[in-house]
């Protein structure tokens, strides 16, 4: 074997040096990018799981306002229950809180709609941004693999 090669092949991994360089360059840019995966890969899967951890409280907390407006509900309506023993029109201060309840009832009943429909707009954006970080992170595994 010649001296000289074997010298070269010593010093830079390679009896052809450019062809070492490139390669070690080359792993070593590979390094970088797979770090870079996999740090973007770890961002992506905290990102997903805040999401998650975020649907379900917005989830439990509309639970939770629909059970306080249930439990007003009840109320009032039992108070009006007992306000039927009174005849219509026999005393303006019953009609008067008759119809205060009657109002309060219909408010309550709208407050929970509409706390429905603004946790059901919050759960769906939620839920959105969770697919979209979902096909990144996806992505960006496919992409790993292809560099691999």
């Amino acid at each position: 074997m010649d001296p000289l090669k074997n010298g070269l092949a010593e010093l830079y991994g390679s009896e052809y040096p450019e062809i070492g360089k490139a390669s070690r360059k080359r792993l070593r840019l590979n390094k970088a990018i797979a770090g870079s995966f996999e740090k973007r890969l770890k961002i992506l899967s905290e990102a997903i799981d805040e999401l998650n951890l975020d649907i379900r409280e917005r989830e439990e907390k509309g639970r939770q306002l629909q059970d306080t407006i249930d439990g007003e509900v009840s109320h009032l309506e039992f108070v009006l229950k007992d306000l039927e023993n009174w005849k219509l029109g026999e005393v303006d201060a019953i009609e008067t809180r008759r119809l205060g309840l009657e109002r309060e009832l219909f408010g309550l009943r709208q407050q929970k709609r509409s706390e429905y429909v603004r946790a059901w707009s919050d759960i769906s954006t939620l839920k959105r941004k969770r697919r979209e970080f979902i096909m990144d992170y996806e992505n960006l595994l496919r992409t790993r693999e292809m560099i691999r």
